[in-house]
């Protein structure tokens, strides 16, 4: 007898994903990120405390955003609570 490779015992099926929701979302949101950025390249100053910056006005948003995310997350008690 000749030693044969075992055969799985059903094919297996690749699933093809269409177009989700979800990418659909993902690709637009992108698109508005892109436009905003590109729409908002011109410098901005900030004085605080005597200090100045000075960078791109979709970097200060950026920044700011992401101030407002950490201070979200170091102070859960601030969010609305679900009864």
């Amino acid at each position: 007898m000749s030693a044969q490779p075992a055969r799985p015992a059903q094919p297996v099926e690749h699933k093809r994903r269409g177009v989700t929701a979800k990418l659909v979302v993902a690709v637009l949101l992108t698109a508005v990120a892109l436009i905003f950025i590109f729409q908002n390249t011109g410098s901005q100053e900030v004085h605080f405390l005597g200090w100045y910056f000075s960078m791109a006005t979709w970097l200060w948003i950026l920044v700011i955003f992401l101030l407002g995310a950490v201070v979200g997350s170091i102070f859960p008690w601030l969010r609305s609570r679900r009864r």
